[in-house]
């Protein structure tokens, strides 16, 4: 599950890198070149391997990245997407005292291991990365699992440490997830979901913060 977990935060650790290395390095295109591959290798170390067809720049003082033809998979999920927008926010970026961006990409699916296909309608999101932690806000993800909300990740200790985000999923998604959770041995490598995402009623998951540990 923890390599589930991790392709599914990557899809928001590769915005949030793609934009802090690009804002601080120059010339903007060659810096978003050179960001992608970084951030492809160190993907590639955790087992996901991305790839994309092109990357433009448009804009100056608030360039915008635009990358299109946009793959990401482990051994689990492969994500496609047929473009992804990064807007560099160069103020929320200066009262971060780190990276903010805006994010929006275009249609897509899920292909799952066990030959289930999941259409993505477009969706949008903002991210701010500050030290440690990674902010996704204000998500709006279309398609046959809606996403809305928002979550803080610490990438030092690895935890979700708020969570707002609210899943809706298909019936038949609905019904293997309630199976998973009551009976963890039948889950497999997936066993331990239960620790990250909780019921909230019939098609709605939520997305689970870590528990604070015991002093």
């Amino acid at each position: 599950m923890k390599r589930v977990l991790w392709f599914v935060l990557f899809a928001v650790l590769f915005a949030a890198s793609f934009t802090t290395a690009a804002w601080f390095l120059g010339p903007w295109r060659s810096a978003g070149v050179y960001a992608l591959d970084l951030i492809r290798l160190q993907a590639a170390r955790r087992g996901i391997f991305v790839t994309y067809q092109s990357i433009e720049k448009n804009g100056y003082l608030t360039p915008t990245f635009n990358v299109s033809g946009v793959d990401a998979e482990n051994r689990f999920v492969k994500l496609s997407l047929s473009n992804v927008s990064v807007k560099l926010l160069p103020w929320s970026s200066l009262l971060a005292r780190g990276g903010s961006c805006a994010v929006e990409f275009g249609d897509g699916e899920i292909n799952t291991i066990v030959g289930k296909r999941l259409n993505i309608g477009g969706g949008s999101l903002n991210l701010t990365a500050s030290g440690s932690l990674l902010a996704a806000s204000n998500a709006r993800i279309g398609g046959d699992v809606n996403v809305t909300g928002s979550v803080v990740y610490n990438m030092s200790s690895g935890n979700i440490i708020g969570s707002s985000l609210l899943l809706r999923v298909p019936e038949d998604i609905d019904s293997a997830l309630s199976m998973v959770v009551s009976n963890p041995r039948l889950g497999g490598e997936i066993s331990g979901i239960g620790r990250y995402i909780e019921s909230s009623g019939p098609g709605e998951w939520r997305i689970k913060q870590d528990a604070a540990p015991k002093k």
